[in-house]
């Protein structure tokens, strides 16, 4: 009984879902049908208006192009607009900046006609002295920069040039160690040359340098002296107590120069 009823079930079920999926297939069907005659009425009006718009270009070129020749143009009248729009846009980004920055000083106008000059690096309070001496060489006497920093720390930068001698300015002298610099270029670049490239910097780095702390002075003659740095041991070189010794024989122009040197040496 109940197997008859679910067939039963299942038959008008199927009916009325049949009846509902006819009608939405015709109803489906029809709104196609017109979409594609409303489609093809588009199509047919959209293709007449684009050619009535070819057929009207050829009297457009002809009225651009007459203008075109008939309008004469110079080099200065180009240069004259383009100067205009930069002023204009140089007045525009002026106006702008100077509604955001705030009104300015007395004191502000003061700082600005105030520049400040940029001093030598031997002018530095960091440093305490600076002065041309030589340096021995195993057989040779070296011309170098020598500068003792505020921290207690001789600097040795050997000078090449035959023009510095002992007792020459040493503002002079430290220009000849001053890296060259030029002006960037295209073919500069293209070779990749640059004001900073490996090995820029050597001329500016001491040859030599010792810790003032641990080095005591000897007299040797009225204008040379000796300077030597006694250095112990520290971390894994404790084990071996090998103590570090290092020397320099410093030669001066005058017998007052190598006093002067010692006395701040040893102060």
């Amino acid at each position: 009984m109940q197997y008859r009823v679910a067939v039963a079930y299942q038959n008008a079920a199927w009916e009325k879902g049949n009846t509902e999926l006819t009608h939405l297939f015709a109803s489906v069907k029809k709104e196609e049908c017109n979409r594609r005659m409303h489609l093809r009425e588009f199509l047919v009006a959209f293709v007449q208006r684009q050619q009535r718009l070819f057929l009207s270009l050829p009297g457009v070129h002809n009225a651009v192009l007459e203008e075109l020749v008939g309008k004469e143009i110079s080099l200065e009248e180009v240069e004259r607009n383009v100067q205009s729009a930069i002023q204009s846009r140089t007045e525009k980004y002026n106006a702008d900046l100077a509604a955001l920055s705030p009104a300015p000083s007395r004191d502000n106008d003061e700082e600005k006609t105030d520049v400040p000059q940029l001093e030598s690096p031997l002018l530095s309070d960091l440093l305490t002295k600076a002065k041309v001496i030589e340096r021995r060489l195993s057989s040779k006497w070296q011309t170098c920069l020598a500068i003792i920093t505020a921290d207690s720390f001789l600097h040795l930068f050997d000078i090449d040039s035959k023009s510095i001698i002992p007792g020459s300015s040493p503002e002079i002298a430290f220009k000849t160690l001053v890296p060259s610099v030029f002006v960037p270029s295209s073919a500069n670049m293209t070779s990749g040359k640059t004001n900073f490239s490996r090995g820029w910097s050597d001329s500016i780095t001491p040859s030599d340098s010792m810790v003032l702390a641990n080095c005591s002075v000897l007299r040797k003659n009225d204008t040379a002296f000796e300077l030597t740095e006694t250095t112990s041991p520290t971390g894994a070189q404790k084990m071996f107590g090998k103590i570090m010794i290092k020397r320099a024989l410093i030669n001066t122009s005058t017998k007052d120069e190598a006093e002067d040197w010692i006395a701040v040496l040893t102060d």
